[in-house]
């Protein structure tokens, strides 16, 4: 598979969802970065370690890898570590992850939807930052 990639010094903050493959339910939610310019590629460049999950995409933001990144950690310690999985279903990326509410995940996504807001110039932000 080809995914692309944003420009250097860009980043991708999202928010995915992870239900349980044999029943579709809610598990658990994961804030985290990528330089993939789909967040749902992250998920996909090595998947044997989410075989267990379908991962739904709930909301992404791009900006400055820096900004990002701060972002990022800003959110997690709003919402402390809650919960933890079994070893077999391990995989990278695992201390991100929480079990927020269906109000958190507003929250969460109306706090990202700030941010995209503040970081977009001119709506030209996601054309400027895509690696050609």
């Amino acid at each position: 598979m080809n995914f692309k990639k944003l420009c250097y010094g860009k980043a991708k903050l999202y928010l995915v969802n992870f239900y349980r493959k044999n029943n579709n339910k809610y598990e658990f939610s994961k804030i985290g970065h990528t330089t993939f310019v789909d967040a749902a590629d992250r998920f996909k460049y090595e998947p044997e370690q989410y075989r267990h999950w379908n991962i739904k995409v709930m909301f992404s933001v791009v900006g400055p890898l820096d900004i990002i990144k701060n972002e990022e950690e800003d959110i997690h310690s709003f919402y402390k570590k809650d919960f933890w999985l079994p070893e077999e279903y391990f995989f990278k990326g695992i201390t991100e992850i929480r079990k927020y509410s269906y109000n958190q995940v507003s929250e969460i996504i109306n706090y990202m939807k700030g941010l995209k807001h503040n970081l977009t110039v001119n709506n030209q932000q996601v054309k400027n930052f895509i690696k050609i």
